[in-house]
């Protein structure tokens, strides 16, 4: 059985607000990602508490933005450990 788009976001909220609930992030730390198919991503916004997230926060990104994006974050982490 497939599960919709909409499904598969309403279940990373309900992981998001688990671990924010059990003390598992800090603050708006991490992200929590799935891979829909080859080329595509749902993500949780930067930024953003994962205890109040909304089904309507995860976004939609191809594999090609969603690895630029982990690279672009990785280089910001280790310029400010510099």
């Amino acid at each position: 059985m497939a599960v919709n788009e909409f499904e598969i976001k309403k279940q990373i909220c309900d992981i998001g607000k688990r671990i924010y609930n059990r003390n598992m992030v800090a603050a708006n730390d991490g992200n929590i990602s799935v891979k829909l198919d080859d080329h595509t991503f749902l993500c949780t916004p930067t930024g953003v508490s994962k205890g109040f997230m909304t089904p309507e926060s995860a976004r939609s990104m191809t594999r090609d933005r969603f690895f630029r994006q982990i690279l672009d974050s990785s280089l910001l982490l280790r310029s400010r450990c510099i």
